[in-house]
């Protein structure tokens, strides 16, 4: 069983584990995305999270 130094470590084996082409955004392909609060996603995805936790929640 691997081990790692510290949460970032395992964090970045399971999304190589996960995504071994590179993380796509699944709302738009972009390959241009960073870490959320529960997952990854690009900007656009960030800011439709974003309205629709100011709309009361998902549709």
């Amino acid at each position: 069983m691997a081990t790692f130094p510290d949460d970032a470590a395992w964090a970045e084996h399971l999304a190589r584990k996960r995504w071994p082409d590179r993380f796509a955004c699944p709302h738009c392909g972009s390959r241009r995305a960073g870490a959320l609060r529960r997952g990854r996603g690009c900007s656009s995805a960030r800011e439709r999270a974003r309205s629709q936790a100011a709309e009361g929640g998902p549709r």
